[in-house]
């Protein structure tokens, strides 16, 4: 925008944070823009980025129509969505109508903690879990040993999840599913999560 503030770092010309952040919100479709406001509102940016400061400058955006898809897409962030998968995931959920899940529920047993799940639809009994590359591979796995144990990890969480009295179904996706989201919501819809198309938003 021509009348925005323009700071140096280092070698290079930019806006300020927050300004970019609302920029992004205001002119990106719904899954790329949800995924950096609930990364702003996990504080995953230096110094933090509070809602009350990304929420003045939407309003204060010269383009009416464009302050009010950002002022959207804020109603609509979380800083308890922990990765862009999740992110996404919530994008979609939304846009295709589903029942807004709760966020990062924390489950126990007679054994102890089991876990915190990515989505909880109370309503059906329904856990959703969004799993991202990084949980199998890369960095956080060093070698075969350490593999298995994420995996009987994961599995032995899934075991437990299941036999939950509150838990009638875990649905499991991974990026590829969002790829093609009538895949993904087929996977809810056959686990009883519910949409309504008077709640659906508009995509992009």
């Amino acid at each position: 925008m021509g009348n925005q503030a323009v700071v140096q770092a280092g070698h290079f010309l930019t806006i300020p944070l927050p300004q970019a952040i609302v920029e992004v919100l205001a002119t990106q479709p719904l899954q790329r823009s949800l995924v950096v406001a609930d990364a702003a509102l996990r504080a995953e940016f230096p110094g933090g980025i509070s809602r009350t400061e990304l929420t003045a400058v939407a309003s204060a955006w010269p383009i009416k129509t464009q302050a009010s898809r950002a002022l959207s897409v804020l109603q609509l962030a979380s800083g308890l969505a922990e990765s862009p998968g999740e992110s996404r995931s919530r994008a979609l959920l939304i846009q295709a109508g589903f029942c807004p899940p709760v966020l990062q529920y924390e489950f126990s047993d007679d054994a102890g903690f089991i876990g915190r799940c990515d989505f909880w639809w109370p309503e059906c009994g329904v856990v959703g879990e969004f799993e991202g590359r990084a949980k199998w591979a890369g960095d956080l796995v060093k070698d075969e040993l350490q593999q298995w144990e994420v995996v009987h990890a994961a599995q032995e969480r899934h075991a437990r999840l299941a036999a939950h009295p509150q838990v009638k179904r875990v649905v499991h996706w991974v990026g590829e599913d969002l790829e093609d989201p009538e895949v993904f919501f087929a996977k809810l819809e056959r686990a009883g999560v519910r949409r309504d198309p008077r709640r659906r938003v508009r995509a992009a």
